[in-house]
């Protein structure tokens, strides 16, 4: 596929692309829950009999806490225990996004905890564990 770049010294200027080339989905940074703390906007989180929440907000909201989890927390720390300000930061975040009580504290610090885990162990099976025979390539980032 051809695409014309056009350049007002070099008018013939041409880029071409590859046709094959991959495209991945790219980073969720959930805009529109953002777009909505400006507007001061809440969604409200249900919670059922057994006090479990449910329901779409509940959906966003786990969403939104991995997208947290994952641009909040740096990812050099060992422990989630050792992070108060960065658990502090989410659960604030989490609170201008949501009406969800001082009852569901614990259940969003719990739920960005796993998400940290998780992502830091994908991270690991994508991008270490490829190359652990090849130290070298280790020492220098992609």
């Amino acid at each position: 596929m051809r695409f014309a770049s056009f350049d007002e010294k070099e008018p013939n200027n041409t880029t071409t692309f590859d046709e094959d080339a991959k495209s991945s989905r790219g980073i969720n940074t959930m805009s529109h829950v953002v777009k909505r703390k400006i507007q001061k906007l809440k969604h409200v989180v249900e919670y059922n009999k057994i006090r479990r929440p449910h329901g779409r907000a509940t959906i966003e909201l786990e969403s939104y806490i991995r997208v947290l989890a994952r641009t909040k927390v740096p990812l050099v720390d060992k422990k989630w225990t050792e992070l108060p300000k960065d658990k502090e930061q989410i659960w604030e975040a989490v609170e201008m996004a949501y009406v969800i009580g001082q009852r569901g504290k614990k259940m969003v610090l719990s739920s960005a905890a796993k998400k940290w885990k998780d992502f830091k162990s994908t991270l690991t099976r994508q991008y270490i564990l490829p190359l652990k025979n090849d130290k070298e390539k280790l020492k220098e980032p992609l």
